[in-house]
């Protein structure tokens, strides 16, 4: 009879689920980087055995950043982020994660806390601020060469004529025409501040975003060139004559690629 009845207790020990604490939901803490307080806040979700989740760093202005792996096994959660080179490991107790933060070969220390941070938008005064004295006019052109269609924003001075009107380029990597990341728009304050100086400037979303289409797969710099050109000849279709180009990283290295096979190209930088 005693052997029955452990081997019953063994047979309920074994079949009785081991209920672990929920991990969904939003989490969120502070990330010190050389000084620097930085809120993080994860939303977890859960679709049956499945976890999903994305990040928010409000202070960067970054929102739903994609958590490419998601793991919660007896109270660890892990979690990966690739596109940031970065993961998080903690422990689960109560109503806080306990763990680090790893990014490109650096730990921090990071411990969540279950609900949401309220953080201030920062505060960005070269951010340009309307009424805007000069004109904006929206746009779209096709690239000829191949096929794919641009769009834009045009910035002209008021009141002006034979003003110099200058093509901005993106980097690497899929930008919009204002260069957003992380909440700034470097390209909109360079243009501001041109546009208020008598200088034109044209920016492009690329190819893929905003209104731009996407065009063919494995598009190269030189690819990227030709919507260079085919912007220019826009410009010198409204009469534009005085024409040049400036670059960021990798839109340093299209524009001489382009200026090559432009004709009446005035400057590039």
């Amino acid at each position: 009879m005693k052997k029955i009845f452990v081997s019953f207790l063994l047979l309920i020990i074994i079949n009785v689920p081991s209920f672990s604490q929920s991990v969904s939901g939003d989490w969120s803490g502070e990330l010190e980087v050389s000084g620097i307080k930085l809120p993080l806040v994860f939303h977890i979700q859960q679709t049956g055995d499945s976890l999903s989740a994305t990040l928010d760093s409000p202070a960067q202005g970054a929102k739903g950043i994609k958590v490419d792996k998601t793991t919660f096994k007896l109270n660890e959660l892990f979690m990966e982020l690739k596109s940031l080179g970065a993961n998080y490991k903690g422990i689960l107790a109560g109503d806080s994660i306990s763990g680090t933060f790893s990014q490109m070969g650096m730990k921090f220390p990071l411990t969540l806390k279950k609900g949401q941070v309220e953080v201030k938008e920062p505060n960005r005064p070269q951010m340009p601020k309307p009424p805007f004295d000069y004109n904006i006019e929206e746009f779209s052109f096709i690239n000829q060469t191949e096929g794919n269609t641009l769009a834009g924003t045009l910035t002209t001075p008021k009141n002006k004529k034979n003003f110099p009107v200058v093509v901005m380029i993106t980097g690497s990597g899929s930008q919009d025409r204002d260069e957003t990341l992380m909440g700034h728009k470097p390209f909109w304050v360079i243009a501001d501040y041109f546009t208020k100086n008598g200088i034109g400037v044209l920016r492009m979303d690329d190819r893929g975003v905003g209104g731009s289409s996407k065009g063919k797969e494995g598009a190269t710099s030189a690819d990227f060139a030709t919507d260079i050109d085919a912007a220019v000849k826009f410009l010198k279709s409204r009469g534009y004559k005085n024409i040049g180009l400036t670059g960021h990283s990798e839109g340093g290295m299209i524009a001489p690629i382009a200026a090559a096979k432009i004709k009446m190209l005035n400057f590039w930088y």
